[in-house]
């Protein structure tokens, strides 16, 4: 059964509320939580601009923050699974989250995406530039730049991030 954007917000609201995503990025891929985010996504995408307009109306801060820790997943799931698909859904959940809690956050989960595009033998232009097509915001025109950056404002170093293997597959650290 599909659900309405409502009980999708409603969902996340709740697990919020009861702290179920903290060190949401570190949970087992998939877990249960990431059902939230996928539908939230897909309802996005499959919306027509006016409608996408009413979805990222309804985005809060809080709500951002979870979005970014999704994205931040998807770059380290597409990387283990080789996936376009995952990596894209993870940039258009950065052009949802809009940076409404604060804009250098959002914009810091573009290097791990970034890095498991190359990793994956992904043209990163391209699929930050499908991504940036869903709205217009500056978190769309922030990615769609991203990939032109000099190389040592856009890898992974300069956010202070490093790739690590785990038994699990490749991760990313603060490092």
């Amino acid at each position: 059964m599909k659900r309405t954007l409502q009980e999708i917000i409603e969902a996340i609201a709740n697990n919020r509320s009861q702290r179920n995503y903290f060190h949401f990025e570190k949970k087992p891929m998939p877990c249960e939580l990431d059902k939230d985010f996928h539908e939230l996504i897909n309802l996005f995408v499959q919306a027509i601009p006016t409608q996408r307009e009413i979805i990222l109306s309804i985005i809060d801060s809080g709500t951002a923050d979870a979005l970014q820790a999704y994205s931040w997943r998807l770059a380290v799931w597409g990387a283990r699974q080789n996936s376009r698909e995952l990596l894209l859904e993870g940039l258009i959940g950065l052009v949802i989250d809009g940076g409404k809690a604060d804009i250098r956050d959002t914009i810091s989960v573009m290097p791990v995406l970034y890095h498991s595009a190359i990793k994956i033998g992904i043209e990163p232009q391209s699929l930050f530039d499908e991504a940036a097509s869903y709205f217009h915001n500056d978190v769309a025109r922030i990615l769609s730049a991203f990939p032109r950056r000099p190389p040592e404002n856009r890898n992974l170093q300069s956010f202070y991030y490093v790739e690590v293997s785990t038994p699990e597959g490749i991760d990313y650290k603060s490092g």
